[in-house]
């Protein structure tokens, strides 16, 4: 089997547009607007939905038919785990913490004590949130020796020619015709 190039999964010319929404944020804020920063609020929430919806809809057909080793496997089922606690702290706990610090700023006499508690904990339970994501992004080809490594890079190949093939409508065959050594 020839060697390929290497897959460059991160493209650097895309950090433009980072650099872009950074600059682009800094000047709503900075505008003290506050039509302009619901309105990005709301738009970039609404981006955050649609790659949601891409990487349940498109990603997780084509992930269903790509055979996982146990290393592999091992991976997914802790990021899904830490996904899966991520939305329950998300929705259990930061959710309500926000409405209660809301509610409490609409007082005529808001408790400032209070708001600094909730704001406290609020602020540690979203670094255990960085934290989890964090774990979730550092372990996979880290935790790999080099031969899993260029194994993972062949059957990353491999699933991109799958979504391919399904974003093309073609007739859907086993990701093992693609690759048969893996």
């Amino acid at each position: 089997m020839p060697e390929t190039a290497p897959i460059n999964l991160i493209r650097w010319h895309y950090l433009w547009y980072v650099a872009l929404a950074l600059v682009v944020m800094v000047a709503v804020i900075g505008s003290h607007h506050l039509w302009s920063l619901n309105f990005l609020h709301v738009f970039c929430g609404l981006l955050w939905t649609g790659i949601d919806l891409f990487m349940g809809f498109v990603l997780g057909p084509i992930l269903r038919v790509v055979a996982m080793n146990w290393p592999q496997y091992g991976w997914v089922a802790s990021a899904l785990v830490l996904v899966v606690l991520m939305t329950v702290q998300g929705i259990g706990y930061l959710l309500p913490t926000n409405f209660r610090a809301c509610l409490e700023l609409q007082k005529d006499n808001p408790d400032s004590a209070r708001l600094s508690a909730l704001t406290n904990r609020y602020f540690f339970a979203v670094a255990l949130q960085g934290l989890m994501q964090i774990v979730t992004i550092t372990s996979w080809p880290g935790s790999q020796r080099a031969s899993d490594h260029h194994r993972a890079k062949r059957m990353h190949s491999c699933a991109m020619q799958e979504m391919r093939r399904t974003l093309n409508r073609a007739r859907p065959r086993p990701v093992e015709d693609y690759c048969a050594v893996l």
